[in-house]
């Protein structure tokens, strides 16, 4: 989520979130208020009420609204579900705006800043071609986030968190002994903030 800021985004700007209610949407939402950017998200319309109490200033049922269709103009979009969406995010997108994915290709930096060889290099190349082409075409810059392990940004977000200013979200907790029910419940996309594993 803190790749939002490093696209540096502003206060005023406008993200598209997609996927508001998982658990990565409710954080996201939270955050880019935090930001003070304008806030659109989708979801289904049952948890319409749930991201607005999140913070997001539109919602776009996607159950009863194409979101390509309810207009666009977004400085960010930030790309949950991958597919598609990822090269459809360019449609959205304005001019100069910037594309995240959590779930669309590599980013064409990633394999140079992991030190990867020709090989892979190449692969991440043809596995992001069309990704590319769609950015080219937009004008907009495509990001690919890629988890990894920040003392830091833990302390940012535990400072957020003890302020008040981001809330976590906790759908369900299952234990240890629970995993397959826990991955079950996950792989059927109704979670509505994270899914907590107990280890004790």
């Amino acid at each position: 989520m803190l790749r939002i800021a490093r696209v540096k985004a502003r206060a005023g700007q406008r993200i598209l979130i997609h996927a508001g209610a998982g658990g990565i949407g409710t954080f996201a939402i939270q955050y880019a208020k935090h930001l003070g950017l304008e806030v659109t998200t989708t979801t289904s319309s049952k948890n319409a009420d749930f991201v607005k109490s999140l913070g997001a200033d539109r919602v776009i049922a996607y159950d009863r609204e194409n979101y390509l269709e309810a207009g666009g103009g977004y400085d960010i979009v930030y790309d949950t579900l991958g597919g598609a969406f990822t090269i459809d995010a360019f449609k959205v997108v304005k001019r100069g705006g910037a594309v995240i994915s959590l779930s669309g290709p590599p980013d064409r930096d990633f394999a140079r800043r992991e030190g990867a060889g020709w090989l892979v290099r190449v692969a991440v190349w043809l596995m992001s071609r069309k990704v590319y082409a769609a950015s080219a075409e937009a004008g907009a810059t495509y990001c690919w986030f890629f988890t990894e392990p920040s003392g830091d940004q833990l302390r940012e977000i535990a400072g957020l968190v003890d302020r008040g200013a981001i809330k976590p979200v906790i759908d369900r907790e299952f234990s240890f002994e629970q995993l397959p029910a826990a991955l079950t419940y996950l792989e059927a996309g109704r979670a509505r903030g994270k899914v907590v594993l107990r280890v004790r």
